[in-house]
């Protein structure tokens, strides 16, 4: 498991070229550093779990 943190801002980019611009950052990554750190995967199975199973605790 990873957590890649961007301190900057990214600037100057629309909500549709983020995508865009994210993976011009990471392409421009020392090669060292991208072996050490990848893009999560879009698509992933999370697991599912019925809601009679499900023990809710606390205030709502």
């Amino acid at each position: 498991n990873h957590l890649i943190i961007r301190n900057d801002a990214i600037a100057s980019v629309s909500w549709n070229n983020q995508n865009i611009r994210l993976n011009e950052w990471y392409d421009a990554l020392d090669s060292t550093v991208r072996t050490m750190v990848r893009p999560v995967s879009d698509n992933f199975v999370t697991g599912s779990v019925m809601q009679t199973e499900i023990t809710w605790e606390g205030v709502l």
